[in-house]
């Protein structure tokens, strides 16, 4: 996996020692399947580094749920009948 990076041409010459590799037909720096992010961090684009928002969710999972034996037999039979048609 590809991970590209922001790499100013400054600072191209540590990217090369840091085992970063050039892709020309991007124009740009990347990393191929990296153990250690923490020395690329620099050069890592912003939305790579920015915190995720998650959606809350609209109901509460079903966690601990109880459903008797019947009750489930009782929905698959619908199903059932339902396909049937």
């Amino acid at each position: 996996m590809r991970v590209y990076l922001e790499v100013p041409y400054e600072e191209k010459d540590l990217a090369k020692q840091k085992g970063c590799w050039w892709d020309d037909h991007k124009r740009q720096w990347f990393i191929e399947n990296p153990i250690h992010m923490d020395q690329y961090v620099r050069w890592m684009p912003k939305h790579l580094l920015a915190p995720t928002k998650s959606k809350p969710l609209k109901h509460e999972p079903f966690v601990n749920t109880k459903i008797s034996k019947d009750r489930i037999k009782r929905i698959n039979e619908k199903r059932r009948k339902k396909t049937r048609r």
